[in-house]
């Protein structure tokens, strides 16, 4: 027989058995869900022929989508509650096939990691389709235009589905105009499409309407006294309705009179007061319900892990409802299929997901009045598990199904984030506690699948309940759960347009600026804050962040790295926060420790010494940075200030030596013996930080914390303060010659002198490392070679063949050559009649026959380890 799915493939099921989930356990049954092909990439391929017409009930737009999207190559499936938009993507993907036969079929599949996606795409040679399920616009940066260009440039379409309003992907109207189709709420399929549908479902349920199982079933078949299949067909909207119809009528065993029945099961199907999902869940048996909140909760793992997590859960408390929970099988979830996929793959796994939008809060918020306890039992048992499942976790225990992979463990995280954030949507009175308990974790994988979860608000337009969550948290005590919040803030940034940030995160994220404790949290978001909405919050950056040394590398690599792209816009703030620093001046302390506005300055100077030149034609000027530092000669005070001034100075000599000779010169004679010698050590600095980014030294040496390479042997290639220092020693400049003279002195001091001594030391060092390495790796092979010995070793003597041995050398010898038969036979005869021939032997010339190349070798080898087995 052939069950219909709503807006779905059929799944076809042998007559010799009742479950439509038996495929999976290894039954005999067909089952044509979603049948993607396992790849090696983020990218599952998809079978086309499941989403064809045959089986597939198809909206009235499908050919206007399918017209954008080969014009266009681009295509956005937005809105449509109720309506499974993966389900018609893949259909999309169907008819594009038919119309090009060549054309590659795939879809993303990885639920955690969007970092490669681009790149995957870009890398595809051949004229592909890919559908990129339920994305939401963070996940791509909200360019959908790059999408765009990317499809036509390699030739490629792609059809993304999302739950996310067209207002929240903020994208320009015209963007949105040519690449945005909004599936509409209702009038979605055709009267004919859906009388077809009743038909087809019809056909599998004659025992209702007790039809004769010959009759020809038609828009005319009367399905009770009063009505006919069209009369009842038109009553509805989409073949999800239908489905549900047809459970009702099954379900319902009362004596009523048949029209009554339909017209009952028809009224609580057109009630608008709940959505289908909620009267589905509603309409189920006790026994059924924990399954299907069991399945909601577990949205997207895969069949055997479901399994495995739902024993967990049983055990932890549902047990005590229903014992069957703990030994549910495929056949207990037959029930489920008609607001269920099954998503398959070639290697046999399978994912079991909800089929339509927010169906996992949906049943949640319809089981919520019954079974809260059982629903919070859950979330503390999925939680569990998922903080376990990274490689990192301390209390990690693998378990096969659960977290045996990488990808489960992905799977497992993802789905955990996304069902507590579903919890704490229907009811954040009750979940909170457990929540914060979470975020207050010590395992970084706990703590990041909350700040997941409760960032994902966002999406469902909840801001308000995330930060008054926040804001309450943030008033406590604790590192764990700070870091939390931070993480928190991270992940809701991402919801932001760039250059459109929330001010709330901001303003949550100072109160923390000051922590010590924090840095390493408040580095990660501040370097995504950094690259998304430099400009909308430099100012913060400065008053807060720019003041504190720790995040000085940070913000130098991440403005140097900006001035390459957007040079006017850095310049515009280092022209600005450098103002606010020569408002006032460093006086001399005898501490000589920096303030607050030195370690601005120290910060604008770093970036200054980083920035690429070519000339006094750059946005910023080596002209303009030499004046401010003669400027800042003049003025600072505090010795720290100085030291910085010099380094700047010393950073930059190597930039353009010619060029700059010409600025140097007029500071260099206003400096006294201390600053030129301060500039010398500066300059050392210079040469040791180049050496160490010399690369493709075999050996290195530590001085100062810098880790040098060095070339035993062999010459290496001149660092560019180097070649400066050689290029002024014979100048004309007699400052210059100074400068390179003294140098030349300091390099040796620091490294030149001592450095082939300590290169001998390093290669000694290594080569004894290697000669330790080397003796452990040979007597590694020993042991392991004795453990193999010692493992035939137990086989006993090879005794007389029994009749049964003899039938089984007797098969073992039917395929092969008569040559080989007859030297395995003698070879069998001699090694049996040899008293030496125990199993330790036997296996030093199977490895010696194993190691001769030839057929016959190899099936010595083979006939000699039967017969150790014997």
């Amino acid at each position: 027989m052939e069950t219909i799915n709503p807006t779905g493939p059929a799944v076809s099921v042998n007559n010799n058995s009742q479950s439509s989930f038996g495929n999976i356990a290894g039954h005999d049954i067909n089952i044509t869900e979603i049948y993607m092909a396992d790849s090696d990439e983020g990218f599952s391929k998809i079978n086309p022929a499941v989403y064809n017409d045959t089986f597939y009930a198809a909206p009235i737009f499908t050919q206007l989508v399918f017209d954008k999207l080969k014009d266009k190559r681009l295509q956005v499936l937005g809105g449509g509650s109720g309506f499974d938009k993966n389900a018609f993507a893949r259909h999309l993907s169907s008819n594009f096939k038919n119309e090009f036969p060549t054309l590659q079929l795939k879809e993303w599949r990885d639920s955690e990691d969007f970092s490669s996606l681009f790149k995957e795409i870009c890398e595809e040679q051949k004229e592909t389709l890919f559908i990129l399920p339920d994305l939401n616009p963070q996940q791509i940066g909200y360019n959908l235009a790059q999408f765009a260009s990317i499809a036509h440039e390699y030739k490629h379409y792609i059809i993304i589905t999302s739950e996310i309003t067209a207002q929240s992907w903020q994208q320009a109207e015209a963007v949105l105009d040519l690449y945005w189709f909004e599936i509409p709420n209702s009038g979605i399929y055709s009267s004919e499409t859906l009388l077809q549908y009743a038909i087809k479902k019809a056909n599998f349920h004659r025992t209702i309407f007790k039809l004769d199982a010959e009759l020809a079933l038609s828009s005319e078949t009367k399905l009770s006294p009063q009505q006919s299949m069209a009369q009842i067909a038109e009553r509805f909207e989409t073949p999800s309705q239908i489905d549900f119809f047809f459970m009702l009528l099954e379900a319902n065993q009362s004596d009523d009179h048949f029209d009554k029945k339909i017209n009952d099961a028809i009224f609580i199907i057109k009630d608008k007061r709940e959505t289908l999902v909620t009267k589905w869940y509603q309409s189920l048996k006790a026994s059924e319900r924990l399954i299907a909140l069991g399945a909601a909760l577990l949205d997207g793992l895969f069949d055997d892990q479901f399994f495995a997590v739902m024993q967990r859960i049983a055990q932890d408390f549902w047990h005590y409802r229903d014992a069957r929970l703990q030994s549910l099988d495929y056949c207990d979830l037959d029930f489920l299929l008609n607001f269920f996929n099954l998503e398959r793959f070639d290697d046999g796994r399978q994912l079991i997901t909800c089929k339509f939008p927010n169906q996992r809060a949906e049943i949640i918020r319809a089981a919520w009045p019954n079974y809260r306890r059982h629903i919070l039992s859950a979330f503390t048992v999925l939680t569990d598990l998922a903080g376990a499942s990274s490689a990192q976790a301390a209390n990690r225990i693998v378990d096969t199904e659960i977290n045996g992979n990488t990808e489960r463990g992905k799977r497992l995280r993802v789905v955990a984030a996304e069902t507590i954030s579903d919890i704490g949507l229907v009811s954040l009175q009750h979940a909170e506690p457990k929540l914060l308990s979470l975020a207050a974790s010590g395992d970084i994988t706990t703590r990041r699948i909350t700040a997941k979860a409760i960032s994902r608000w966002r999406a469902f337009e909840q801001e308000e309940q995330m930060f008054s969550t926040l804001m309450r948290w943030s008033e406590k005590n604790s590192k764990n759960l700070k870091a939390s919040i931070i993480l928190t803030l991270k992940y809701a940034a991402e919801y932001d347009r760039p250059g459109n940030l929330d001010q709330r995160i901001m303003m949550l994220l100072i109160g923390f600026s000051n922590r010590q404790d924090l840095e390493a949290p408040l580095k990660e978001i501040l370097e995504e804050l950094l690259e998304n909405h430099f400009s909308l919050i430099q100012q913060d950056v400065f008053d807060f962040f720019a003041i504190q040394s720790n995040y000085t590398e940070l913000l130098t690599r991440f403005i140097t790295k900006k001035y390459e792209t957007e040079p006017l816009l850095v310049k515009s703030i280092l022209d600005k926060w450098l103002q606010s620093c020569l408002n006032e001046a460093s006086e001399f302390n005898r501490r000589q420790k920096p303030t607050l506005r030195d370690t601005c300055l120290i910060l604008i100077l770093n970036i200054y010494s980083s920035i690429p030149y070519t000339g006094d034609r750059d946005v910023i000027s080596l002209r303009d940075v030499w004046n401010l530092l003669e400027h800042l000669q003049n003025k600072e005070q505090r010795q720290s200030i100085r030291s910085f001034i010099l380094h700047t100075a010393a950073s930059l000599i190597a930039v353009q030596p010619d060029y700059i000779i010409q600025y140097i010169e007029p500071i260099y004679k206003k400096f006294g013996t201390l600053d030129r010698l301060a500039l010398i050590q500066a300059i050392g600095i210079v040469y040791l930080r180049q050496r160490s980014l010399i690369s493709n030294g075999y050996y290195t040496i530590v001085i100062q914390n810098y880790i040098i390479p060095v070339f035993p042997n062999q010459s290496r290639e001149s660092t560019a303060i180097e070649k400066v220092i050689m290029q002024w020693l014979t100048g004309k400049h007699a400052f210059a010659r100074e400068l390179a003279t003294l140098s030349l002195i300091e390099f040796a001091v620091i490294l030149d002198r001592d450095e082939p001594k300590l290169t001998a030391a390093a290669v000694y060092a290594a080569d004894a490392q290697e000669r330790e390495r080397i003796q452990r790796t040979q007597q590694q092979t020993q042991q392991a070679q004795q453990q193999q010995v010692q493992a035939y070793i137990h086989y006993p003597q090879m005794p007389t063949l029994s009749l049964w041995s003899r039938i089984r050398i007797f098969f073992w010898l039917w395929y092969k050559t008569a040559e080989e038969k007859i030297i395995l036979i003698e070879l069998m005869r001699t090694l049996l009649m040899y008293q030496k021939t125990s199993a330790s032997y036997l296996y030093v010339v199977s490895q010696r026959m194993r190691a001769q190349r030839g057929t016959i070798g190899e099936s010595m080898a083979w006939w000699i380890d039967k017969l150790m087995r014997f």
